[in-house]
């Protein structure tokens, strides 16, 4: 992709990143582009996880960011969005190949939330939007 075409806002990356998911096409800034996808194989940027199928959190899938080229070392944040402010919730560090593993937590407090959270990934100036519903028994 040329220079004049990259994104430059975060909204438009976060909005070009979603797109990524459902078009496999990739998204620029700064020469690196990012992929995320569900361990599972699904590309939704809407889940919906319950207790009754997934059991315990460990059953879940993870999110999986993808840098391209390969950049190893750089931390991908998972946040939810409270009261107006956005959570840190967990980070993970891309290994030799630029991949990086995120789990989410379906626990509130040390029981399974009956709530859905606006998520953010972010890395580096990038940012994609998921929402996530999870449901106890």
């Amino acid at each position: 992709m040329a220079a004049s075409s990259r994104l430059r806002t975060p909204i438009a990356v976060a909005t070009a990143i979603a797109i990524t998911v459902a078009t496999g096409l990739p998204v620029a800034a700064a020469d690196q582009n990012y992929y995320w996808r569900w361990s599972d194989g699904s590309r939704q940027s809407q889940r919906t996880f319950t207790q009754a199928e997934y059991g315990i959190p460990s059953n879940l899938p993870s999110l999986i960011v993808t840098a391209d080229p390969a950049s190893p070392s750089r931390y991908v944040y998972l946040q939810f969005l409270r009261d107006g402010k956005w959570t840190t919730e967990s980070q993970a560090r891309s290994n030799a190949r630029g991949i990086a593993s995120i789990d989410v937590d379906p626990l509130c407090e040390d029981s399974w939330c009956n709530s859905t959270f606006a998520y953010r990934l972010k890395i580096g100036g990038q940012t994609a939007r998921l929402d996530v519903t999870y449901a106890a028994r």
